[in-house]
């Protein structure tokens, strides 16, 4: 039986990994130092505890999920840019919210120029 818990977690996990989602297993010992019988405890909190299953809002994970990619990447980028991309970093000092192409009103036909390379400056981009 231990060998099919564990090969489910393994399937479970595996899903999640597809699923782009991070799994973190952890040991917390669940009913160590409560005073009285600690055996009895923690089989009368599974009788009478609470079945109600609890599920977050997706724009809520999202928006964590969001925000944690946000400072991951700004810690990234404040490291590296001491290293390369130095003329870069003097230009853009911060990883701004929005694209820059969100910010200019560019056409698609500029954008696809810039996305293209086919643009005459006089650095290089």
């Amino acid at each position: 039986m231990r060998i099919s818990i564990i090969l489910r977690i393994r399937e479970v996990l595996q899903t999640c990994q597809q699923k782009g989602l991070t799994v973190v297993l952890g040991w917390v010992p669940g009913h160590s130092g409560i005073i009285g019988n600690e055996t009895q405890l923690a089989k009368l909190a599974t009788e009478s505890g609470s079945m109600t299953y609890f599920k977050n809002h997706p724009q809520y994970l999202r928006c964590l999920a969001k925000s944690d990619l946000e400072k991951s990447w700004n810690s990234v980028w404040v490291e590296s840019k001491s290293v390369k991309g130095k003329q870069y970093a003097s230009i853009q000092p911060n990883i701004p919210r929005k694209p820059w192409f969100f910010i200019h009103k560019a056409g698609s036909r500029q954008l696809s120029v810039v996305y293209g390379l086919h643009m005459i400056v006089s650095q290089y981009i």
